[in-house]
C-alpha cells in the first residue's frame, strides 16, 4: 500500500525565503527539474510571488532568528502515481495526480487557514509534490513556531495528512520520517538490535573408511587397526555432531531477531525499491567507524552526476561540486571541505548538529556517529598541519602588445567602457599577466589587482578563471564617501556593477568576494557596516549566489539585488546591453515571463 508523505521545514531568513520562492516558482535555475516536462508548475494557493506572501503576513516586528516561515513538502509514493511502473521517474497517471492534487490543497487550506501563504504544485520532477509556505502565527498575529510546530503538533501533521490521504489508498509511513514517536524508534530498535551469534561448523564430515576384502597382514594387527580407525571416525563424527547441534540452537535464538529484522527489510523494499540497495550498502558502512562516501550522501540529497564527468562531478543546488574520495570542492562558490558532514551543511546550510542530524535520519544512526568521529579525526589533523603557501603573483608584463590585448578583451568582450578600462590599467588596478607554454606560446591574461597583494586572473583567449597569490578583494568606489557597499562575486562584476551605478549617478564601494571564505567574506561585512554603509549582497543570479547572500543577510545587509532582465551577472547584463535585438528579445520574454497568470 503506498504512503502519504508530509515533511516540514523551517525558513528563518528573508535571504532564504527568496531562494526558496524562486525555486517554488521556477524563476531559478532548477537542476533536478524537466525543462521539457508537458506542465511545470501550477500555483494552487496565492500569487505569483511566495516571497510576497509571506512578506504580507509577517508582523512589523520579528525577533532575530525567529521562524517566519514553515515550508511543507507534500507528496506520495511513486507507486501511487505509477501504479503500473514505480520506477518511471517524471510520469504519472493524471487521474490520480488531480485528486492527489485537490485533496491535498483541501487539506492545507483546512488546517491552516490565511497563514497558508502559498502552495505549489509541481510537475516536471520525478515524483509530483507540493511545496508550500506556511507562517507559524498565531491569532494574536505574533509568531510562534515552537508552539505551532512542537513535536505533538508535528505528529499529529502527519497523521491527519495521511488520515485526510486514505481516501485515495495511501497510508502513515515512516520511512524517510524525522519524527522521534515511539513507532520509529521500535522501527529502527528492531533494525538495529544485536543478533546473537552463529558458531560456524569448523570440524569435516567423516570420510568412509576404505574396506578391503583381503588384507595380507596377521589378524591381530588387521584387528587393531580397524577398531583405531572406527574410534577415530566415531569421534570426528561426534565432535561435528556437538557442532551442528550447538549451530543449531545458535540460530533458534537468533530467529527472532533475524526474522523482526527480515520484515522490516521487506518493509522498506516495498516503500521505496530505489533505495533498497544504498540503504543495505550504508547499513553495512554503519558497522564500521569510517566515513560515508561522500558519492552516496550526493545522491540521497537529490543531486545529480555531471554527464560531461560523471565519475567525479555533480550537479546540485549549490553549484557544480567535484569529489575526490572524501574531498570536495565546490567551483561555484570556490569552497571544499571534506567528509559528509561538511557535504551535508554545504549542500543544506545548515550547522553541525543539523547536518549529524540528517544523516542519521536518512542512513542512521550508526553511520551519522561514524561520520561525526570521521570529521572529529580530520578536524584534529588539520589542526597540526602546515598551511601551504599561496601560489605566486605574476610580475606585470610591460609589452605594449600585452597590455593592448587586456584592454581590447575587456572593452570588446566584456563590453567595459574603454575610459573606464584606461584609469583601471593607469591606476595599476588592471595588468597584463602572460605565461609561456611548453611548445613556446605566450597566453595573455587580464589580472585584477586585490587588496591582499594577490590576483584575479581572466583568460583573454579562453574561459580561464583563477586566483595567485592569496584571496582577497577587488575594490572600486565612485567616491570617496560611498552610501553603501555592494559585494558581488569577481573582479569582472565589480567593475561591470561600478560602471553602472556611475551610469546612474549611485554614490557606492563594489567589493568581489573573489572566493574568499565565509569568514573572510563576514569580515569584510562588519568592516563595512562598522564604517556606516548600507551593505547590498549583489551575487550572480543562482542558487551559489543565493547562499551567499543568505550569509550577507544574515551578517546585517540589506535585500539582495539582482541583475536586470533575470541575468546571471552584471556582466552579462553589460553584454546584453551592447546587443540591441538581443536586448529586446530578452526584454519581451522577460515580462511575459513576469506577468504570466498562474491558475
Amino acid at each position: 500500500m503506498p504512503f502519504a508523505i508530509v515533511r516540514v521545514a523551517k525558513v528563518k531568513s528573508l535571504g532564504s525565503l527568496s531562494g526558496l520562492s524562486r525555486h517554488h516558482m521556477r524563476t531559478a535555475p532548477t537542476p533536478n527539474a524537466d525543462p521539457k516536462a508537458p506542465e511545470t508548475i501550477r500555483v494552487l494557493v496565492g500569487g505569483a510571488n511566495p516571497y510576497q506572501e509571506v512578506k504580507a503576513r509577517l508582523p512589523e516586528k520579528v525577533r532575530k532568528n525567529g521562524v517566519l516561515a514553515m515550508e511543507h513538502l507534500l507528496t506520495a509514493s511513486p507507486e501511487y502515481f505509477r501504479p503500473n511502473d514505480p520506477s518511471k521517474a517524471g510520469t504519472y497517471d493524471k487521474k490520480r495526480m488531480e485528486e492527489w492534487a485537490a485533496k491535498a490543497t483541501e487539506f492545507l487550506k483546512e488546517r491552516y487557514g490565511d497563514n497558508l501563504a502559498s502552495a505549489v504544485l509541481h510537475l516536471d520532477e520525478a515524483t509530483p509534490h507540493i511545496q508550500a509556505m506556511v507562517v507559524p502565527r498565531r491569532e494574536d498575529g505574533k509568531l510562534d513556531a515552537a508552539k505551532l510546530f512542537g513535536p505533538e503538533q508535528l505528529r499529529s501533521l502527519q497523521d491527519d495528512y495521511a488520515d485526510a490521504m486514505r481516501p485515495l489508498g495511501l497510508q502513515r509511513g515512516i520511512e524517510g520520517s524525522r519524527a522521534k514517536h515511539e513507532r520509529v524508534k521500535a522501527h529502527y530498535g528492531r533494525v538495529n538490535a544485536p543478533t546473537p551469534p552463529i558458531p560456524e561448523v569448523k570440524t569435516p564430515a567423516p570420510k568412509l573408511r576404505e574396506r578391503k576384502l583381503v588384507e595380507h597382514i596377521p589378524f591381530t594387527e588387521a584387528k587393531a587397526k580397524y577398531d583405531q580407525a572406527e574410534a577415530e571416525a566415531k569421534a570426528q563424527a561426534g565432535a561435528r555432531a556437538a557442532e551442528v547441534g550447538g549451530r543449531r540452537k545458535a540460530v533458534e535464538a537468533a530467529l527472532p531477531a533475524l526474522v523482526a529484522k527480515a520484515a522490516i527489510v521487506d518493509e522498506r523494499q516495498k516503500a521505496d525499491k530505489s533505495r533498497a540497495a544504498v540503504v543495505a550498502d550504508m547499513k553495512r558502512e554503519a558497522s564500521r567507524v569510517r566515513e560515508i562516501p561522500l558519492d552516496q550522501v550526493l545522491e540521497r540529497l537529490g543531486c545529480e552526476r555531471d554527464p560531461k564527468d560523471p565519475k567525479n562531478n555533480w550537479k546540485t543546488p549549490a553549484g557544480r561540486v567535484t569529489v575526490t574520495g572524501t574531498k570536495f570542492f565546490n567551483h561555484d562558490l570556490n569552497e571544499g571541505g571534506g567528509g559528509a558532514i561538511d557535504l551535508v551543511r554545504a549542500q543544506l546550510g545548515c550547522d553541525y548538529k543539523g547536518a549529524v542530524a540528517w544523516l542519521g535520519g536518512e542512513v542512521g544512526k550508526d553511520a551519522a556517529i561514524g561520520a561525526a568521529m570521521a570529521a572529529a579525526k580530520v578536524e584534529a589533523v588539520q589542526a597540526v598541519q602546515t598551511v601551504q603557501p599561496p601560489s605566486p603573483v605574476p610580475t606585470p608584463s610591460r609589452e605594449p602588445a600585452h597590455v593592448e590585448r587586456v584592454k581590447r578583451y575587456l572593452v570588446e568582450a566584456r563590453k567595459l567602457p574603454g575610459r573606464l578600462v584606461d584609469a583601471l590599467v593607469e591606476k595599476g588596478k588592471v595588468f597584463a599577466a602572460t605565461w609561456t607554454t611548453k611548445k613556446g606560446g605566450v597566453l595573455v591574461n587580464a589580472a585584477f589587482a586585490l587588496d591582499t597583494g594577490g590576483v584575479e586572473l581572466r583568460g583573454t583567449a579562453s574561459d580561464f578563471h583563477g586566483v595567485r597569490g592569496k584571496k582577497g578583494a577587488f575594490v572600486l568606489a565612485t567616491d570617496k564617501t560611498p552610501a553603501k557597499a555592494v559585494f558581488v562575486e569577481s573582479a569582472i562584476e565589480a567593475a561591470s556593477y561600478y560602471q553602472l551605478a556611475e551610469e546612474r549617478g549611485e554614490s557606492v564601494r563594489v567589493i568581489s568576494t573573489t572566493g574568499s571564505s565565509s569568514e573572510r567574506l563576514l569580515e569584510m561585512v562588519a568592516k563595512e557596516l562598522a564604517a556606516g554603509r548600507e551593505v547590498v549582497p549583489a551575487f550572480n543570479y543562482d542558487q551559489a549566489g543565493a547562499m551567499l547572500a543568505a550569509k550577507v543577510e544574515r551578517a546585517g545587509g540589506s535585500a539582495r539585488e539582482l541583475p536586470p532582465l533575470d541575468c546571471n551577472d552584471w556582466n552579462e547584463y553589460l553584454q546584453l546591453r551592447a546587443d540591441p535585438e538581443r536586448l529586446a528579445e530578452r526584454t519581451a520574454e522577460h515580462e511575459r515571463k513576469h506577468t504570466r497568470s498562474w491558475g
